[in-house]
């Protein structure tokens, strides 16, 4: 099975936490769970090219993502 790696960041720091991931759906909702903190995920495949990227929509509250877009 393809392993996918997920690095976040955002205005809290420049590069955050790096983990590896089943899905492109897991990665995504691992991602989220940072709430405001993570503004943006990279998903990258295991030659390390980028296949998804997940930013979240800042207006309003700030919790809600945009559909990764792949």
């Amino acid at each position: 099975m393809t392993k996918y790696t997920a690095e976040i960041g955002g205005s809290s720091w420049s590069k955050g936490p790096v983990l590896e991931f089943d899905s492109i759906t897991d990665a995504r909702k691992w991602a989220e769970e940072f709430g405001t903190t993570a503004d943006w995920c990279r998903i990258t495949d295991s030659k390390g090219r980028e296949i998804a990227s997940h930013r979240r929509d800042t207006s309003g509250d700030g919790m809600k993502w945009f559909k990764a877009s792949v």
